[in-house]
């Protein structure tokens, strides 16, 4: 039986793998926000590496309303990828920091409808897995006061699919890590699947 350590330490070499090849294959801007930052790279059409904390500060009453839409980032050269690349496509547009984990005021929240914050998800995993490990780290900042969260896409062979006339790449997975903020110990390490 293969140890913990030695799985997650293949894991986390995996994302730094994932994230390198992506940022010397293709071309890549680094975009921060008020309370995150992606690495996003404007030749797969996603963000490659998303990270940020959550505290118990930054979540409130604050709900998403029906009129929020995506927008394009302005920071990214043209064509940008618009919202409505993903209509029809099968895929949701997933939500890498989560706007629930910004409910604290509106400003926030608003801020994670770019679509510098978005890539594909199988409506499977958007709405499962993905957000279930989305309301365990919410869960997790209320009893050790801040967490750090770091996503990257997984692509394991080169048969990637794209919507938006090839200008988006599907990853076939994602993989999240959330550490404690105060030691740096890994929480979770969840490596999710994103087929349709």
């Amino acid at each position: 039986m293969i140890s913990r350590i030695v799985f997650l330490t293949v894991l986390l070499l995996w994302v730094v793998a994932t994230v390198v090849h992506a940022q010397g294959k293709e071309k890549a801007v680094d975009l921060a926000f008020s309370t995150y930052h992606v690495t996003y790279d404007y030749s797969l059409g996603i963000p490659v590496y998303i990270s940020y904390d959550v505290t118990p500060g930054d979540l409130g009453n604050v709900k998403r309303k029906k009129s929020w839409t995506f927008k394009q980032e302005k920071r990214l050269p043209k064509p940008r990828v618009k919202s409505s690349d993903y209509t029809n496509s099968g895929y949701q547009r997933g939500h890498m920091c989560p706007a629930a984990s910004r409910s604290a005021n509106v400003k926030a929240m608003k801020e994670t409808f770019t679509m510098a914050n978005v890539a594909p998800q199988a409506p499977a995993l958007n709405t499962g897995g993905w957000l279930q490990i989305e309301n365990t780290e919410r869960d997790l900042c209320k009893s050790m006061h801040r967490i750090h969260v770091r996503i990257a896409p997984v692509f394991t062979h080169e048969d990637t699919a794209t919507i938006a006339r090839g200008r988006v790449a599907v990853p076939h997975g994602f993989i999240k890590v959330i550490y404690a903020a105060d030691s740096l110990t890994v929480i979770a390490c969840q490596l999710f699947d994103n087929t349709l």
